[in-house]
């Protein structure tokens, strides 16, 4: 964090300045912030005098400046970024930026000389100020997609001074047309964002470091703000590649609350990533309740374990990468949200009608056409629920099972197996955590849920065979029987009468 001061200090100087200095007007001053050394390099804020000048840089020598280390010539007025080359051997943590006059020969640094400090109110303007770091300039850019607003994001922009970053069109392997560029300041410069003409893109482009040389926020080039080059003189133009806007989609609709659990209907996404619910904040996604992790592709009924704290009567749904360590929820960090063609994060509301706990309610019955009822399920996310026989007073063989979704299920119908059936029956509320749809029990992941005592929801009923259709309807039996005999005598007499 820069921590910027205009300081007129007053120093006194030994033998080496003789007790020479130059009064200033009462314009004159130095304004310089706390920063990183970039290629050698620092940057003056402001320089005011009232006549072309210097602005020196010395090392500290306990206290007080010491050692010159570099310099650069100012004009009459006001100077912005002045950027100063100096000898990195030399550098110390405490630096000072320090007025001189131009007073011998115009343009040659005359000190010890004619060249010599400017004082205000007999204080040398000389401030002090704090090296950070010493870097290098570079650009760091990554692969990434161009929405509708057609802004390219730099992620960070090391500048030795004032400087721009410019991206540029592909031109068979090398850095062609320029589609837009935004001025960065000397240092570290994060997620720069420089908006391009969406003519002439090309599915790679260079992000490029040039210098701001001439007139201070005016792009000159091609001019004095030339492209900056490395140590081994190649220019610095990263290239990255423009990405496709990704198929992406989450569905969600309005529901209760059940275990702590919300479901998500469907979540579509091309690569590994997050859904993450968030609680309202003024109609915008606000603190983050819970997360969990999605995989390339479809994922259908995706349950995410949400905190009761801060939950609000309407949620959001919001889909995120997993760019960092795969399988670690970074956020804020490198797993952020995921954007649509038009750039706006998708992140669907949705409604709480409520809060519930997970359970089976189910009353005893006749067995109808092989199928039992049970009157209602309260699933946490998608699950089964299966009925057991009886086993010596515990769930026993599964004779049979059905889906329910999340949340309420009203009178769910399940088909019987028709050996094994016992008079006492479970209905065993199931999860369905392996593949959604296939029933995965005992081998497998879609284990029996529980309540919040750790015992297993499975309520037993009592059940009774419905009855055979003679045994159901004995006033139909001995109709049929009378018509049987009245048609049989009717057959005889027809024989009779015919002898």
């Amino acid at each position: 964090m820069k921590f910027k001061s205009t300081l007129l200090i007053a120093l006194l100087f030994g033998m080496v300045m003789s007790g020479i200095s130059v009064s200033a007007a009462a314009d004159a001053s130095v304004t310089v912030s706390d920063q990183p050394v970039v290629d050698g390099t620092v940057t003056i804020d402001e320089v005011v005098y009232n006549t072309t000048g210097w602005i020196v840089i010395h090392a500290d020598a306990e206290g007080a400046p010491g050692t010159i280390l570099g310099y650069s010539n100012i004009s009459a007025g006001s100077n912005k970024d002045v950027v100063v080359k100096i000898n990195t051997t030399g550098v110390t943590t405490t630096l000072y930026a320090m007025l001189h006059t131009d007073a011998g020969n115009i343009s040659v640094f005359e000190f010890p000389g004619a060249d010599v400090p400017v004082k205000d109110n007999g204080a040398v303007i000389t401030p002090s100020f704090t090296v950070t770091d010493t870097l290098v300039a570079s650009v760091t850019v990554e692969d990434q997609i161009i929405y509708s607003d057609n802004n390219v994001t730099v992620s960070e922009v090391v500048s030795p001074g004032p400087g721009w970053i410019v991206i540029h069109a592909d031109a068979s392997g090398s850095p062609g047309t320029i589609l837009g560029k935004e001025k960065v300041d000397h240092g570290v410069n994060t997620n720069v964002r420089v908006y391009i003409d969406s003519e002439g893109r090309t599915e790679t482009l260079y992000a490029m470091l040039h210098t701001d040389n001439g007139t201070i926020g005016e792009f000159e080039f091609p001019g004095v703000d030339a492209p900056v080059k490395d140590a081994d003189g190649n220019v610095i133009t990263p290239s990255f590649k423009v990405l496709p806007v990704p198929d992406a989609s989450v569905t969600v609709e309005d529901q209760v609350v059940v275990d702590g659990k919300v479901t998500i209907k469907e979540v579509k996404y091309p690569g590994d990533g997050w859904i993450v619910i968030h609680a309202d904040a003024s109609g915008a996604p606000g603190s983050i309740l819970g997360y969990t992790a999605i995989s390339a592709g479809t994922n259908d009924d995706v349950v995410v374990k949400i905190a009761s704290e801060g939950r609000t009567d309407t949620l959001y749904a919001m889909l995120h990468t997993d760019k960092g360590m795969v399988g670690t929820f970074e956020f804020p960090g490198d797993d952020v949200p995921v954007k649509d063609a038009d750039g706006k994060v998708i992140t669907p509301s949705f409604t709480v009608e409520g809060t519930m706990e997970s359970s089976v309610t189910v009353s005893d019955q006749t067995i109808v056409s092989d199928t039992v009822t049970v009157t209602k399920v309260v699933s946490a996310g998608p699950g089964w629920i299966v009925i057991h026989a009886d086993n010596d007073g515990s769930p026993g063989a599964i004779l049979g099972k059905e889906k329910v979704k999340h949340g309420v299920n009203d009178n769910v119908v399940v088909t019987l197996a028709t050996e094994g059936r016992t008079d006492t029956l479970y209905a065993m509320l199931h999860a369905d955590n392996g593949t959604r749809g296939e029933f995965e029990f005992p081998d497998g992941a879609d284990g029996p849920v529980k309540d919040a005592d750790g015992n297993i929801i499975t309520p037993s009923f009592s059940v009774a065979e419905a009855a055979s259709e003679s045994e159901s309807s004995p006033g139909l039996t001995f109709f049929l029987t009378l018509m049987a005999i009245f048609v049989t005598s009717f057959g005889i007499k027809r024989r009779i009468n015919k002898q």
